[in-house]
């Protein structure tokens, strides 16, 4: 412990917060600067959520944001009204977490709110990752443990353990006494000093003869709200003060109107003490420097779990059995990893994934926008492969090959196998706009391409609609087979049209596996919706009676007015994306 000269002469050294929150600033100036250097384009980002106005929270905002901005931290401050419930709460904070430029977040307490609000439920709605104030139940929990380079700390207790180390003082050893049991200071505070091998008492309202206790301290932390509720002859000789209170008393002299006091008398205890924090300027400072060091911190493990090298995949056990069982029994001895798992692991966001159970999700296209940044990988088609007796060809080989590169080499890897089948394409009914019959886009395209220069159904001749609506497809020139998933030998040619119903059109024709059509071809290169639909709309279907090619944009539906590019576009996009916002539900298909 420093004891000594400074307690005897009656002057105890003044460990200023603003000075070493200076410091503290200074580097991560520094280091969001090597970041930036090591990922171009790269910002922290930390979200500070406020419900109502309190002058004291918008002081605090201020500070923060202030701080942040000179780092080179992106803070945004997001003001709720003081009718916000619980609820819009709650559904802000979900927001946040799923917003993958926001790296930190805290939310102002006190809430300032006309509603009762739980603050226990607030806090544990914040991702842990993001929780920069150190409050969630899963940080604290990992303090509790001694698990310090797994969470974020409180940034008070967090301040208040570097001004102490910044005084020279050796914790270890030392007896050490909490004054107060909150959970944002005392509590935390404590453990923090347990794990750093002080020998801890914890006081609190209930307890005995406070003064007792106060007095062994040679590390005294007090928090407790009460100002100046520690008195000067409380100190032992040579103690280490540290005063996290922060009191508004009532002053007419001042421009604001009060004076700020901390929880100890400062003016006797530094008669005393070796070290003393002032009040102002002792922990504050050090309070936010702690979280915009916690917000750098969140910031760097994201943007390196993005970019790290290798997955931290474990393989599935497999147990070869003799002989072999049979393929369906195989499958169904393997229990898959939780796709939500898996998708974590491998850095998507839960935001790009749209779960179907437990087993399967579709992943949004914004992924791609996310990762520009990222360097391509390496794309390996396996393709044109004679099936082995044994049944070993393309799918075989892919995954095998995937298996290997992925559980024996730890390689980054997915496999692409199978896509999903279109379905019955022309089963949309669309009912006429306002009433009225009219051309639609993709019909007028239609009259474009036979020469019709008409926008009014009324006025077409007999002849011009013989046109438009018989596209005098000759059956034996249809390129479109019909497709089915399973690769089944006995469909590759079939007859058509024996049904008494079909009157005698009878064909030859055949069924083709769903991922050697045309149309998955098209969902294979696509590069977005709009594409996707053009290039759909492009497709050679069969030849007129003239020899005149059929496209997929000449299907349309008499009544309905939509092009085959459409129909088939909203079954497309449920293989991009399920429905929700996109082009195909805004009428732009058509």
């Amino acid at each position: 412990m420093a004891s000594g000269d400074s307690a005897q002469t009656g002057a105890a050294v003044r460990l200023s917060g603003t000075e070493l929150s200076k410091e503290v600033r200074a580097g991560l100036v520094t280091e969001v600067q090597e970041l930036q250097n090591k990922y171009p384009g790269f910002v922290p980002g930390l979200a500070i959520l406020q419900v109502g106005g309190r002058e004291d929270s918008n002081v605090y905002i201020r500070a923060k944001v202030k701080a942040a901005s000179d780092i080179g931290i992106n803070a945004r401050h997001i003001q709720l009204p003081r009718s916000t419930t619980q609820m819009q709460l709650l559904q802000a904070i979900h927001g946040l977490n799923q917003d993958p430029s926001v790296h930190g977040m805290i939310v102002q307490l006190p809430l300032d709110s006309d509603t009762a609000i739980s603050e226990d439920r607030v806090i544990e709605a914040i991702d842990p990752d993001k929780d920069v104030d150190g409050l969630h139940p899963v940080n604290a929990g990992c303090l509790s443990h001694g698990q310090m380079r797994y969470g974020h700390l409180p940034c008070t207790p967090w301040g208040c353990i570097q001004l102490i180390k910044k005084a020279g003082v050796e914790i270890q050893g030392a007896e050490a006494v909490v004054l107060g049991r909150s959970k944002i200071v005392g509590s935390p505070m404590a453990e923090l000093l347990k794990w750093h091998h002080a020998t801890v008492s914890t006081c609190h309202s209930r307890t005995k003869n406070i003064q007792e206790h106060v007095l062994r301290a040679d590390i005294l932390v007090v928090g407790i709200g009460k100002p100046h509720f520690v008195k000067g002859d409380w100190i032992k000789p040579g103690a280490v003060v540290i005063d996290c209170g922060i009191n508004a008393i009532p002053d007419e002299t001042k421009k604001s109107g009060h004076r700020l006091l901390g929880d100890v008398d400062t003016a006797e205890a530094a008669k005393r003490a070796s070290f003393i924090t002032p009040v102002p300027g002792g922990v504050g400072p050090m309070t936010v420097a702690m979280l915009m060091q916690n917000t750098v911190r969140a910031a760097a493990l994201a943007v390196e779990r993005e970019h790290r090298d290798s997955w931290e995949l474990e393989p599935l056990t497999i147990e070869p059995l003799s002989p072999v069982p049979s393929d369906i029994a195989v499958s169904r001895s393997q229990r898959p990893r939780p796709v939500s798992e898996l998708g974590s692991t491998v850095g998507l966001l839960p935001s790009e994934l749209d779960l179907f159970g437990e087993t399967k999700a579709k992943v949004a296209l914004s992924v791609l926008e996310r990762l520009q940044h990222r360097a391509d990988g390496k794309y390996v088609v396996v393709g044109g492969i004679t099936p082995t007796p044994l049944g070993e060809g393309k799918s075989t080989t892919t995954i095998g090959l995937s298996q290997a590169l992925g559980a024996e080499l730890r390689r980054n890897v997915f496999a692409c196998v199978r896509q999903p089948s279109q379905g019955p394409t022309f089963g949309i009914k669309v009912p006429a706009k306002d009433g009225k019959r009219t051309f639609s886009p993709i019909q007028l395209t239609r009259l474009a391409k036979l020469g019709i220069e008409k926008t009014d159904p009324d006025t077409l001749t007999e002849e011009e609609i013989r046109r438009f609506v018989r596209l005098d497809i000759d059956p034996d020139t249809i390129t479109w087979q019909r497709v089915i998933d399973t690769n089944d030998r006995f469909l590759r040619k079939i007859t058509v049209g024996q049904s008494p119903t079909e009157k005698g059109h009878t064909r030859s024709c055949q069924f083709d596996i769903t991922v050697a059509s045309e149309v998955m071809a098209v969902l294979a290169l696509t590069t977005s919706l709009r594409d996707m639909r053009e290039r759909l709309g492009r497709c050679v279907v069969a030849s007129d009676r003239a020899g005149q090619p059929v496209t997929a944009d000449d299907l349309v539906r008499k009544e309905e007015g939509r092009g085959g590019d459409e129909l088939l576009g909203r079954e497309g996009r449920e293989v991009v994306w399920p429905p929700g916002e996109g082009e195909w539900d805004k009428g732009e298909g058509g």
